[in-house]
């Protein structure tokens, strides 16, 4: 949770109380080497924050998997296109190697803007558009 919070600071101050907010909002979870944040066809509901670990960004084309870019630690991670409007993905994330992420989801993301957390939101928020698919 440190490394995450050390890298919205690097954007955006946080008071003590926001960081507890962060820290309410964000839950820790564990993937293996192998498994997957996000399958092709389903939807994305979470935002990941990569605090240790590797992981690929992909498409299956014809059965032949094409890898677009990785995401590393300190990092986040998401399909775009699907997470805003809450439709099926074109795109897995699968982890390359044993990962732990911190994430966020839909549902939980207007929270950041009721406690006043707006720009950790826009931050957020913009990371996921300006990396789209």
């Amino acid at each position: 949770m440190e490394r995450l919070l050390q890298t919205i600071r690097s954007y955006v101050p946080l008071r003590s109380e926001e960081d507890e907010i962060v820290r309410a909002l964000f839950r820790e979870k564990r993937f293996r080497k192998g498994d997957h944040l996000l399958k092709a066809g389903k939807v994305c509901r979470y935002v990941y924050y990569i605090d240790k670990g590797l992981v690929r960004y992909y498409i299956d084309s014809n059965g032949q998997e094409r890898t677009n870019y990785f995401n590393k630690e300190g990092e986040f991670v998401c399909d775009y296109l699907s997470f805003l409007p809450q439709s099926p993905s074109g795109v897995s994330i699968q982890a390359l190697e044993d990962a732990t992420v911190y994430f966020i989801s839909f549902a939980d993301l207007p929270h950041m803007l009721v406690h006043g957390l707006t720009a950790v939101y826009m931050l957020v928020t913009s990371v996921l558009l300006f990396r789209g698919r």
